[in-house]
């Protein structure tokens, strides 16, 4: 049909074709043709369609379909109408009911309806594939707004019917691909039941709709569980498919099919053939990237039982971490980015630079592809091609010829950064150069393109979308309207593809890797030895950096404003436009330009086939999970060698390439930790885990000759923790040992290996350290000493080399009586392998200057060669001589000065062996020489004398063997001392200089008496009489042949002789068979004349100076072991500290929290009062027990550093005499020490790490910090820039640093007390800007305490040994926080209320001038009663830190009973004129006796032996809130008191303190009234049974008043306290406490005299026992607060509303009616009001538009984020300049903490903390820290400084309280988990109370600081939703308010009650509106949506969408 209809107007369009087209009728003709063919194409369809939802039969669904697609084909205009007719939907249902026809048919046993059936199947899936092919709108239309998950339902029945099932799958795959020949593909594998897919790849292409294969997985439920077949093949192909190509990998990772894979991968149900498929599958889905919620599913079953690994899941994380793919464009074929810019003429006039990160998968098979081009519509101006070889070519519109770049080939496969920089003119220099990888490849004299006459719009396109069958990836581009220097690209590429930001950061190197680093700094280094560049050079000639440089230290090397475009998947989007269901539904996708240059919608166009890969790398996602402490924790729960492996795989492939993963590893000292972790996992390791943890430091074992050390920090951490590696295997132990000789001989980076990494590390000595301490088996030994070889070598400096290892020679190759001798024989062996070592290097004579010029050279010979050396040492020593003798002339003389060749002829002789004497011979001839340790000797060397001093030497040795004995079972001296003669006789023959050297009668007298000697002592000690008689015979050649020399004198020639004849006739008696006559006839002969008297006064010298040598080298050894003893000492302390340190430290520990990815719950359940205070030091705030910090600190310090390498001064060879030249003064007694390679003595040493950067230590101090009852002894350090308080340690009275478990009593501050030495030792710091006053405190009545308080609310109570430190201290800190400005914190209670949120430092300090005003102040009602009360505790010394002297509240109430509390009756109030001992007439009179009945005794009287205050009062009230339940147990002596007797009931606690005969006064505490948690014992203490009730002792039991509620209860009481009747009866108390009643007898209010300050000095009590009972008695009596009033205090002044202050007359709480509307705004910005900002300087608030927060006291500055690059800006003055970036922040919100200090909350679930420094004049911001616990994004935030915290708000649905002080995860509020509406949007704090109101679509939700639920109220989402939030802010409301803002420009007033509660049920507390404010309609009658509220005081400011703000106000 559709064939007949169209061919009439085929004919007539194809032979209009064919006619000459010349005219324009000609040309309308034919387009009228064409729309008529479309039209009628167009209403084919519709019948088509209309008759298809008609139809009823299946044959004419079938026709139908089968014409619809054909007309389909025809023209694809028709897929709109197809659409816009519900065709889908048609289709879809068609698939539905075709089950029931196959069913039917089958029923009745019909093959042919079946097979029309399957043909129906087959038209309805082809029809859906062709109507979305091509077609973007049908594509999204068909995916939003009908769904794969309405198809799946509507395939439910056809596949789980096996008949249909393979068919139905097939169909879906054949969707996926667009390729319906696959359609049969499971129906085959079903016939030959095998799931090979080898017949079916070839058709497998590219994926065209990706969501198909999702489909097709989740119908795979739909099939039996017995049916595996179809299941395995379906994973075959999709995993088949995800490795075909690129395209199909991320079209594959793209999908949301990871929970489904995974879930059935660790179900039970999957078969061992299954699984393997699954595994294969989801480890594709991991190389590409997952989700965040993926991922945490994948890490969160990684780990079982939070305690073992789950193997196959961690071979998925480890493929997947192998994967590090970056955010890119994926490009097939005809596919571009267009950026069009309009009105220009040509490309910038300064030239241009582009740059483009690509992968190329395949090159062009046709024709060259273009990468960039520039054009006009008209012209063009500029494209680069690249070429079907991947070469590039250039066309210019300036050049007539296009040019073939043969050096550039674009890689395949391989990220490549691209960079082409186009000057327009330069005169010498090329214009054009290309960059490859940031080198210079190519570079051309090229013309710049001429400009045009017309101005016209420029299209920059990236990409070719006429014709290509490219594929190709782009991570980002970038188009500069300027040139950029050569040497920026190669900065550039070392960022690395992922980095997409602007260039914009100071710190840009931040985003480098460690290989990145480290590359730019070997190139650095290779510049500073080949010379650098002319660039370089000119710039350093004009005083400055080149480019490079210039960039790496300041940043910012590109201005924003030279950046025409950048492109990223950052700015991907795909936007959709739809009036109806389906009759418009435009999309469009774009690529928003991350630079707002000229217009802020600019926008790139995306033209063809262009995907973005927005998904994130794995190591993304651990990052975001919990960073550096998720891969710490799997390796920490590795078992096995495989996990090892793995789990290392992970943790280095983790931070490879990623600079987040490098920083947070920095951040957390994540390599010390692993360092920690892998000491005991020695025997795990195997050479597959050595290799993966040794690749993360820059080791490449595939090609050694490219290691390098790329991160210097796990370098030093794990490769140079000997201990690690001590405990592995010994084949483990020898890689890791022969790792330096890869570093240092075997990479062609070995010098920088050498200087710029190695020789910083002090390697050396970490390895003489190991040598020393036994840590490696003997077998070991040469493997470790080969390690020094190989970096001493390469080190070959005095400090790092030369000193280290000659200090260690002369400590253990000689006995020294010393103490610390560690296994002597062992040490010796070492020393002497280590000499041997050092020997053989110094045969290089470079080596060999260095060390003689580091060293005095010539007593280094006698240092190390002792007073008795081995054979070994001799021979090295030796060896020595010979190098020195060859290397200088002077040597010999030089060594004569220090009686060298003295020592040498006296010391050798005891060692004297062949090796020696071969030594010797080698050094006397020479034969020593450089590069190389021994002497050829089988060549013919000249018989030259070199050294004649040894010959002196020789003869002592000869004398040695001729004397010694000969033995039997060994080798004799026999067997030296033949050779030698035989020398001696050759020299002599031979050698004119050796014949010349008996000149010396000295020399010539040796040798006689050693002849005479051997031939007077005859035969005896030879056992081997043969032997005796070839020496013999020797000896006498020798001495003929001196005689006949004309060299010697005649006299000792006469000796000689006389010597020769003895020997003759003792040889001629041999012949004769006669023994040897006695031969002593012949020694008397000699007389002293002829034995050389001459020379005696010459030896008597000698030996004098031997001697005096001799002790000075033996001193100088002594000196030089006890300072390597001292030094081996203090490194193994180092080493026990580190332990202790790492032990303790558990900030890695991200992972195991409740909202880590394994939390650990019995972490969490302890929670104790928080010593961080709020307004009025109220300390209510809760912090957990156990804190595990999921906080990240962020160090300022990079060691990623990049820099100019050092200047290599060590590698000259000094030229300066050393001290042992010429002019050596032999006595002087300093000369050695000054080369000994001392350690210094440090006293502080133990606590210097815990110094910040910089810092020095000027003062100490032993103090004890006070904690409750508790003190805990500790150092105050003052540093230059830090205060520091250390737990646990205290300096002993010699100065040194020792644990305080270590000291006496005698060292501790506070006498008697509870010492807590065993305890967590902190250890805190603060800088002197941070100091807010100091208070000088009383402690146990002695006035030696000090409290420091800080600016972040919290304080330090010390105790000082003396009142003399403490003034002495207070007065350098005073000092120190001198001239630093102390800013109180501002807030709306400025404006309102005089007295800050916190009270003024005067006023803590205790100033009457101070104390009057608050007085005033409380009289005006300015402050509240509690406020008041605050403030006088504070003032008389009373503190929460200390328990003895803690705040003294009033019970105000006397009813406990009521079930409602009437606040207007006088009844239910105490009697506050009296004190709570003489409330009723029997205390009084009981109070009175006891008075008097003292008085009749002659003691001090007084009315109760107990007191209102004491420290166990405060513990018993505060019993189930720690640490006071750890001090009430310590007060008790360990346990609880009786049951009874514990805090229980309030009624009853009131009725004791009251009424009760048995003289409890107590009062009260300030937790009455502001701490709900103390009435609750949340940690299920057992306290016991009641024995007069039998109840078990839980929560307290509150009055019915407070219906079980201890938030009710809490806020009542506090009612009560505010209440007129308080308010007027106050001044009675006060003046009992504090005033001139505090011992009056008339009040009944004197207690024991012990209480009152002054009547104790503990100093004065010398015995401990009295000292100690005595701290007893303060603790039992308490303590009276100082005096601070002497007159009656004044009464309040109570007219008018009393709520208000005395003035004024109207309250927003008060008075909500009268609130009315500013007529006119009070300020307008254009755009919507996202916050408002109170200017305090100018009194005004200011509007924030969206991305904007101006900062408080500094409206100049603003904070500015939303930007395409996830950067965050610090702008100044109204213009918004920019004045530093911070780039890869995500930032979504931001909320101000102080003027200093802000907080912001990022998509990637991250919430940072900032810090904002002003110095000079500038402002300059830091990020100080990273929390994570959010699994959502955070788009919510608001911050308190007044409590310390912070709340976030998430999409995850939940509120996340983080104290801001210690920058650590507190808790969580929970809105909904699941709800798509439970994103939490808006969060206030009250800075009054506390409270956190919080805000979804879902409720309203109002919490304590403690997250203790209060109210809820249920929205009507979607009606009118809540946009924001904000609190009055007064220092004290009675029932709170909250204003909420609306959409429809509504304001409701909210406050929260529980007085509709039933009868006799715990409170509920509901939201009630107390007035709801409309805000007027503008002109065009429209009302705006209210975005942002604040209050000021009273006011109330609202802003709305149309960028206006109001102020409500009330009447004057």
């Amino acid at each position: 049909m559709f064939g007949r209809l169209i061919t009439p107007l085929r004919a007539r369009f194809e032979q209009s074709i064919r006619l000459e087209r010349q005219e324009d009728v000609a040309q309308d003709e034919d387009a009228s043709a064409e729309d008529f063919a479309r039209d009628v194409l167009i209403e084919l369809m519709r019948n088509a369609v209309e008759k298809l939802k008609e139809a009823e039969d299946i044959k004419e669904k079938i026709e139908f379909m089968g014409e619809m697609h054909r007309i389909m084909l025809e023209n694809a205009c028709t897929k709109d109408v197809f659409r816009e007719l519900d065709g889908f939907l048609l289709i879809v249902n068609v698939l539905s009911i075709l089950h029931a026809y196959f069913e039917k048919e089958r029923h009745e046993d019909s093959p042919t309806e079946t097979t029309q059936t399957e043909d129906g199947e087959r038209l309805a899936f082809m029809l859906l594939a062709e109507s979305v092919s091509g077609h973007p709108s049908n594509r999204l239309y068909f995916e939003k707004r009908v769904g794969y998950d309405f198809l799946a339902k509507s395939l439910v029945q056809l596949t789980s019917d096996p008949q249909t099932a393979d068919q139905t799958f097939g169909f879906v795959l054949s969707v996926a691909l667009n390729n319906f020949a696959l359609s049969s593909m499971f129906v085959w594998l079903r016939s030959t039941d095998c799931a090979d897919l080898s017949e079916y790849k070839p058709l497998f292409g590219t994926i065209q709709n990706a969501n198909a294969l999702k489909l097709l997985l989740e119908l795979l439920d739909n099939l039996p569980s017995d049916d595996t077949l179809l299941a395995r093949s379906c994973y075959m192909v999709v995993e088949h498919l995800a490795g075909t190509n690129h395209r199909n990998k991320i079209l594959v990772g793209s999908l949301p099919i990871f929970p489904l894979l995974f879930k059935r991968f660790l179900s039970t149900d999957a078969g061992d053939a299954i699984r393997p498929l699954l595994s294969r599958l989801i480890k594709r889905l991991a190389e590409v990237g997952l989700p965040i919620s993926s991922a945490r599913m994948l890490f969160e079953s990684a780990v079982l039982d939070r305690k073992s690994l789950n193997s196959d899941v961690l071979e998925i994380i480890r493929a997947g971490m192998k994967s590090r793919w970056p955010q890119h464009f994926s490009f097939e074929g005809p596919a571009r980015l267009t950026f069009t810019e309009q009105s220009m003429r040509s490309l910038p006039s300064s030239g241009f630079t582009f740059m483009v990160w690509l992968w190329v998968e395949k090159y062009p098979t046709s024709s060259s592809q273009v990468l960039f081009a520039a054009s006009t519509k008209d012209k063009k101006f500029f494209q680069i091609k690249i070429r079907l070889d991947g070469a590039l070519e250039l066309f210019s519109s300036g050049n007539r010829e296009m040019a073939v770049l043969e050096n550039i080939k674009v890689p395949k496969s391989k990220w490549t950064h691209l960079s082409v920089v186009h000057h327009p003119h330069r005169a010498s220099n090329p214009t054009i150069r290309l960059l490859l990888d940031g080198t210079l490849v190519e570079s051309r004299n090229w013309q710049y393109p001429k400009a045009d006459s017309a101005v016209s719009a420029i299209e920059y396109s990236i990409g070719d979308s006429d014709s290509s069958s490219m594929s190709w990836c782009l991570a980002s581009a970038y188009l500069l309207t300027v040139p950029i220097p050569d040497d920026l690209p190669r900065l550039i590429h070392h960022l690395g593809p992922r980095y997409n930001a602007q260039f914009q950061a100071r710190d840009l190197i931040r985003f480098l890797t460690y290989e990145g680093a480290t590359a730019l700094n070997i190139h650095l280094s290779n510049l500073a030895t080949q010379g650098a560049p002319a660039a370089q050079v000119a710039a350093r000639l004009a005083g400055g950096l080149s480019p490079l440089m210039k960039a790496i230290r300041d940043g910012n090397p590109i201005s924003e404003e030279s950046i025409m475009f950048s492109i990223s998947p950052l700015g991907y989007s795909v936007e959709t436009e739809s009036e109806s269901s389906s009759d418009v539904f435009n999309s469009s996708v774009t690529v928003k330009n991350a630079v707002n240059r000229h217009n802020a919608d600019a926008s790139i166009e995306v033209r063809g086939d262009v995907f973005a890969a927005c998904e994130q790398s794995m190591d993304v996602a651990i990052w975001k999970l919990g960073g550096a402490s998720v891969a710490l924790r799997m390796v920490e729960l590795a078992s096995t060698p495989h996990e090892l492996s793995r789990t290392l795989g992970i943790f280095v492939d983790s931070t490879r390439s990623n600079w987040q993963m490098s920083e947070d590893m920095e951040n957390i000292h994540a390599y010390e930790v692993l360092s920690r972790i892998l000491r005991s996992k020695g025997q795990l390791f195997n050479v597959t885990a050595f290799e993966t943890i040794f690749e993360v430091m820059g080791f490449n074992f595939r090609s050694p000759d490219h290691s390098t050390i790329t991160n210097p920090v796990a370098y030093c951490a794990i490769a140079l923790d000997f201990e690690i590696w001590a405990n592995c295997r010994s084949d483990i132990q020898i890689v890791h040992l022969g790792h330096f000789a890869i570093l240092l001989k075997q990479s062609r980076y070995r010098a920088f290996n050498s200087k710029q990494r190695i020789g910083k590390f002090g390697v050396i000595r970490k390895l003489l350290f190991v040598l020393q301490a036994d840590w490696y088996p003997q077998d070991m030994i040469s493997n470790l000493i080969g390690a020094i070889r190989d970096v001493a070598q390469a080190c070959f400096s005095q400090d790092h080399a030369i000193k280290p290892i000659v200090s260690y020679l002369a400590s253990n190759l000689h006995d020294v009586d010393l103490p610390l001798q560690i296994n002597r024989d062992s040490s010796k062996r070492k020393a002497e392998m280590l000499l041997e070592t050092l020997v053989t290097m110094l045969h290089s004579q470079t080596h060999f200057t260095k060390f003689s010029a580091a060293l005095p050279f010539n007593r280094i010979l006698l240092l190390l060669l002792g007073e008795e050396p081995t054979s070994t040492v001799a021979q090295q020593i030796l060896t020595l001589i010979g190098l020195a003798t060859k290397a200088s002339s002077s040597f010999a003389r030089k060594f004569e000065l220090v009686s060298g060749w003295t020592v040498l002829k006296t010391v050798l002789p005891s060692c004297w062996d062949s090796s020696v004497q071969q030594a010797s011979l080698d050094a006397f001839l020479g034969r020593v020489t450089f590069k190389d340790r021994r002497a050829d000797r089988t060549a013919d060397h000249s018989k030259t004398v070199v050294c004649p001093q040894l010959l002196p030497t020789l003869f002592s040795g000869l004398h040695k063997g001729l004397t010694s004995p000969s033995k039997s079972d060994e080798h004799g001296p026999e067997d030296f001392v033949e050779p030698l003669l035989e020398t001696l006789l050759d020299l002599q023959s031979i050698s004119p200089s050796f014949r010349q050297l008996f000149k010396s009668q000295q020399i010539t007298s040796s040798f006689i008496n050693t002849y005479a000697k051997f031939v007077a002592d005859g035969d005896n000690h030879y056992i081997d009489r043969g032997a005796y008689i070839r020496i013999l015979e020797k000896l006498n050649h020798f001495a003929l042949a001196l005689t006949l020399d004309n060299a010697i004198s005649s006299t000792q020639k006469q000796q000689i002789s006389i010597t020769f004849h003895k020997a003759e006739a003792i040889l001629n008696n041999q012949y004769d068979g006669n023994a040897p006559g006695n031969s002593n006839s012949a020694t008397t002969d000699m007389s002293p004349a002829t034995n050389g008297t001459s020379h005696s006064g010459v030896q008597l010298v000698h030996e004098r100076t031997y001697q005096r040598m001799t002790a000075k080298i033996r001193e100088w050894r002594k000196s030089t072991a006890a300072n390597e003893r001292k030094r081996f000492a203090q490194t193994l302390s180092d080493i026990r500290e580190q332990h202790r340190q790492a032990g303790g430290d558990n900030e890695w520990r991200h992972a195991m929290h409740d909202r880590g990815l394994w939390g650990i719950e019995h972490s969490i359940r302890n929670w104790c009062l928080d010593e961080t205070e709020g307004p009025y030091r109220v300390r209510k705030k809760l912090q957990r027990t156990n804190e595990v910090p999921l906080s990240t600190s962020i160090s300022q310090e990079l060691s990623r550093a990049v820099s100019e390498p050092d200047a290599d001064a060590q590698s000259f060879v000094q030229v300066e005499a050393p001290p042992w030249a010429e002019n050596y003064d032999l006595h002087d007694a300093d000369g050695e020490r000054q080369w000994i390679d001392e350690v210094t003595d440090d006293k502080f040493r133990r606590v210097r790490h815990e110094l910040r950067a910089g810092d020095v230590i000027h003062t100490v101090c032993t103090v004890s910090r006070i904690v409750g009852v508790d003190s805990s002894p500790g150092l105050l350090i003052l540093g230059k820039n830090n205060l520091y308080m250390l737990d646990g340690l205290v300096e002993s009275s010699d100065g040194e640093v020792i644990d305080a478990r270590d000291a006496s009593k005698d060292l501790f501050t506070v006498p008697g007390s509870v010492l807590e030495v065993d305890g967590r030792q902190r250890a805190k710091h603060w800088t002197y800007d941070q100091v807010l006053s100091m208070s000088k405190k009383t402690c146990l009545f002695r006035d030696v305490a000090l409290e420091i308080y800080f600016k972040d609310s919290c304080s330090l109570l010390i105790v000082f040994p003396t009142k003399r430190d403490r003034q002495s201290v207070s007065e350098k800190l005073q000092l120190s926080v001198t001239n630093r400005a102390i800013s109180e914190s501002r807030s709306p209670l400025v404006l309102r209320t005089p007295l800050l949120g916190r009270v003024s430092s005067k006023v803590m300090s205790g100033f009457r001038d101070e104390l009057a005003t608050a007085q005033r102040k409380w009289q005006a009602r300015e402050i509240s009663n509690f406020t008041y009360l605050s403030i006088l505790n504070q003032s008389s010394g009373r503190t929460p830190g200390d328990a003895t002297q803690y705040p003294i509240f009033p019970w105000v109430l006397a009813d406990y009973a009521s079930d409602v509390l009437d606040l207007n009756s006088p009844g239910t109030f105490r009697d506050l004129s009296r004190p709570m001992g003489a409330l009723t007439e029997e205390r009084q009179k009981s109070a009175m006796q006891t008075y008097n009945n003292l008085v009749s005794v002659g003691e001090a009287p007084f009315n109760y032996g107990t007191h209102f205050s004491s420290s166990m009062i405060v513990c018993h009230f505060l019993i189930r809130l720690e640490p006071f339940t750890h001090m009430f147990k310590t007060l008790q002596g360990g346990d609880w008191d009786l049951a009874d007797r514990l805090f229980s009931d309030i009624a009853r606690s009131y009725h004791s303190a009251s009424e009760d005969q048995r003289g409890d006064v107590r009062e009260l505490i300030p937790e009455f009234f502001t701490c709900p948690e103390f009435l609750h014992n949340a940690a299920r203490l057992n306290f016991g049974v009641e024995q007069s009730s039998g109840n078990k002792i839980d929560n307290v039991k509150l009055p019915p008043w407070a219906r079980d509620d201890p938030v009710l209860f809490i806020e009542e009481h506090r009612r009560a306290l505010e209440s007129d009747f308080v308010s007027n009866s106050l001044p009675a108390w006060i003046d009992l406490i504090w005033g001139f009643k505090q011992k009056d007898v008339d009040s009944f209010n004197v207690f024991h005299p012990f209480s009152y300050e002054g009547a104790i000095d503990l100093d004065a009590i010398k015995d401990s026992l009295e000292r100690e009972a005595t701290v007893g008695i303060i603790h039992n009596f308490g303590q009276t607060p100082r005096k601070l009033f002497d007159v009656p205090h004044p009464p309040r002044m109570m007219q008018g509303q009393t709520t208000l202050p005395l003035g004024a007359q109207y309250g927003v709480e008060e008075d909500p009616q009268l609130l009315v509307q500013s007529f006119r705004p009070i300020a307008e910005i254009p755009a919507s009001v996202a916050a408002l900002s109170v200017d305090t300087f100018y009194e005004k608030v200011l509007p924030c538009p969206t991305g904007t927060l101006y900062v408080p006291n500094f409206p100049h500055e603003s904070i500015r984020w939303g930007f395409i690059d996830q950067s965050i800006k610090l702008c100044v003055d109204r213009k918004a300049s920019v004045v530093q970036v911070a780039e890869y922040v995500s930032c979504r919100c931001v909320a101000f903490v102080d003027a200093d200090t802000f907080v912001s909350g990022s998509g990637d679930c991250m919430v940072r903390l900032w810090r904002l420094s002003r110095k000079d004049g500038s402002t300059k911001m830091s990020q100080t820290n990273l929390l994570r616990s959010h699994s959502g994004a955070v788009i919510a935030i608001a911050a308190c400084r007044a409590w310390s915290i912070i709340a976030s708000g998430s999409e995850d649905g939940s509120v996340a309280i983080w104290d801001f002080n210690r920058a650590i995860y507190v808790r969580s509020i929970w809105h909904d988990r699941a709800s798509d509406q439970c994103a939490v949007h808006s969060v206030a704090i009250n800075e009054a109370t506390g409270y956190i109101a919080s805000c979804s679509n879902l409720k309203l939700c109002l919490h304590t600081i403690n997250a203790l639920p209060i109210s809820e109220f249920i929205l009507d989402y979607p009606t009118s939703p809540i946009t924001s939030l904000a609190f009055l802010e007064r220092e004290y409301v009675r029932y709170g308010v909250l204003a909420t803002g609306h959409e429809n420009g509504t304001i409701s007033l909210r406050s929260w009650t529980a007085k509709d509660t039933p009868p006799e049920q715990k409170a509920q507390w509901k939201f009630i509106t107390i007035r709801t404010l409309r805000s007027r309609a503008g002109a065009d009658g429209h009302t705006a949506g209210i975005t942002a509220l604040h209050f000021v005081g009273e006011s109330l400011f609202h802003g709305d969408t149309n960028g206006s703000v109001f102020m409500w106000e009330l009447p004057e």
